[in-house]
């Protein structure tokens, strides 16, 4: 489901969104859409998609309470089709008049390299089939990935020399990684971790034969942590130079933690 508040323009939002529903129900319609709205006929809805008109505050109503949108969403939503109403869809206009009424505050900077997704898009580009459609691209990450982040992180991963254009225009991936810049903080590393912790336990629902969940609980000497977090991540180097294929045909996660569940003494 698309995030209203990831966009500038109301109609690119609905619009996602018939593709959202679509890609749930291919018979789904306009004329479905207005039967759930309360509408006479498709007719409006179709007026606004085409730019003819744009929705009265009482249908505008009637949207936020059928996407649900909290008070936030709400008053966003309304916001932007006054804008767009005040400059008459012209999208200069409207850009710079929502960042006049501070509605475009960007969330702080994630960096690539604490962002699972950027990883996951950039092996993404060596499979075989690789679309550059950000729909296919959220699809093929089980939506867990909206198509305006998949956009967002391309654009990124072709900035920083990621991702190239081949001779046909097509993506690929070059031979610079994606690596931490200066400045990060703990808090965008443990970010990214919980997220991918969420992302194993999501995991835990998929067919048993395309995934392994394994644990081992043991003792061990002080002085043989850093030899086996050195292990752990030779084992990850040689995992990934063995396993790795390209093209290849899906994207796995691997994860590995060593942690105390005792209490240690500093």
């Amino acid at each position: 489901m698309p995030d209203i508040q990831e966009y500038k323009n109301y109609r690119d939002f609905l619009r996602d969104f018939i593709l959202y529903k679509k890609r749930q129900n291919p018979y789904w319609s306009y004329g479905m859409w207005a039967k759930d709205l309360d509408l006479n006929g498709a007719s409006t809805l179709s007026m606004i998609m085409k730019g003819k008109r744009h929705p009265s505050k009482k249908l505008a109503d009637t949207f936020c309470e059928y996407f649900k949108f909290d008070d936030t969403q709400a008053s966003y939503f309304h916001e932007l089709i006054k804008i767009q109403k005040q400059t008459k869809d012209d999208p200069t206009l409207t850009i710079l008049l929502i960042e006049q009424k501070g509605l475009d505050k960007p969330d702080e900077e994630k960096p690539l390299f604490f962002d699972w997704r950027a990883f996951a898009i950039r092996e993404l580009t060596q499979m075989k089939g690789f679309k550059e459609d950000t729909f296919w691209i959220s699809e093929r990450l089980g939506n867990k990935v909206t198509p305006q982040e998949a956009g967002a992180i391309l654009d990124k991963l072709i900035k920083f020399g990621i991702l190239e254009r081949g001779s046909n225009q097509n993506l690929r991936a070059t031979s610079q990684v994606i690596k931490p810049s200066d400045g990060f903080t703990k808090s965008q590393a443990r970010t990214f971790h919980e997220e991918v912790t969420d992302l194993t336990k999501a995991a835990f629902e998929l067919p048993i034969a395309q995934r392994a969940f394994t644990s081992t609980t043991l003792s061990v000497k002080k002085e043989k942590v850093d030899e086996a977090k050195k292990l752990i991540r030779e084992f990850q180097i040689n995992f990934s130079k063995l396993i790795e294929g390209n093209p290849g045909e899906e994207v796995y996660q691997f994860n590995m933690q060593f942690f105390p569940l005792t209490k240690v003494d500093e």
